[in-house]
């Protein structure tokens, strides 16, 4: 199953421990940059709402 609008902001959290190091396990080696997306307001069939964002390690 999917945890609907408690899972928001997984996506985006995990980009970010992964871009800075601080991921819980699994972490890509040499991560720098990152790529989260997702879609919401699921109405019956489809999703009227997406979004993306680059993450990327500032130096």
């Amino acid at each position: 199953g999917q945890a609907g609008s408690a899972g928001g902001f997984l996506g985006l959290v995990e980009g970010l421990r992964q871009v800075t190091g601080q991921a819980l396990g699994g972490q890509v080696e040499d991560a720098h940059t990152g790529l989260v997306s997702g879609f919401g307001m699921v109405n019956y069939d489809r999703g009227l709402g997406a979004a993306a964002t680059i993450i990327q390690q500032g130096k």
